[in-house]
C-alpha cells in the first residue's frame, strides 16, 4: 500500500498564541495548506525528494522549516515559531 506521509502541527507566534490561516506551501511540489482556528495544520509529505514548507502571514517573517526525510506512512510533527516582523518597543512609559 502507498500509504502518504504527513506533516502536521502547530503555529505559534513569539508570545505563544496560535495562528490562524498561516499559508504553509510545500516548496517540493508547490501544495498549499492553511493553519486552522487552533493554529492546527496538516500538508502532505512529498516522497523521494528534500521537503522544505514555507510559512506566510501578513506581518510575520517568512519561515522555511526543511523536514527530514520520511519514508511511506511515516508522518512528522512539525511545530513553528513566527516571528513578527514589526519592532515592538515595550516597557517605556
Amino acid at each position: 500500500s502507498n500509504a502518504q506521509s504527513t506533516i502536521f502541527g502547530k503555529v505559534y507566534n513569539a508570545r505563544n498564541q496560535k495562528l490562524s490561516g498561516v499559508k504553509i506551501t510545500n516548496l517540493s511540489n508547490q501544495s498549499v495548506a492553511f493553519s486552522d482556528s487552533l493554529g492546527g495544520y496538516k500538508i502532505p509529505y512529498y516522497l523521494g525528494k528534500k521537503n522544505t514548507l514555507k510559512f506566510e502571514l501578513l506581518g510575520y517573517n517568512e519561515k522555511l522549516s526543511v523536514i527530514p526525510r520520511l519514508y511511506s506512512d511515516e508522518n512528522f510533527e512539525l511545530n513553528v515559531v513566527m516571528g513578527s516582523d514589526t519592532v515592538e518597543i515595550s516597557g517605556f512609559t
